[in-house]
């Protein structure tokens, strides 16, 4: 219900990101850091490998390494 409203609310772009955020807990850092070629479209896979802090991206460390699985019923897993 919430996603719905965000979605009605603030238009479709806008309730796309704050869906991804919600569904795969990604810290802001995290988010900002990403680039095309993190998502392995073949798989759906989105690799988590860096975070962005006072605009200098820095290697996440392999303990806090991870990737997030992206369903296909979600807009954003197809727009890459």
């Amino acid at each position: 219900m919430l996603i719905t409203a965000l979605h009605r609310v603030w238009g479709e772009a806008q309730g796309n990101y704050d869906e991804f955020r919600f569904f795969t807990g990604l810290r802001p850092s995290e988010e900002i850091a990403l680039v095309v070629s993190d998502y392995d479209a073949a798989h759906g896979v989105l690799s988590i490998t860096k975070a962005r802090v006072q605009g200098i991206d820095k290697d996440v460390n392999s303990a806090r390494e991870r990737s997030r699985s992206l369903s296909v019923s979600f807009g954003y897993a197809n727009a890459w």
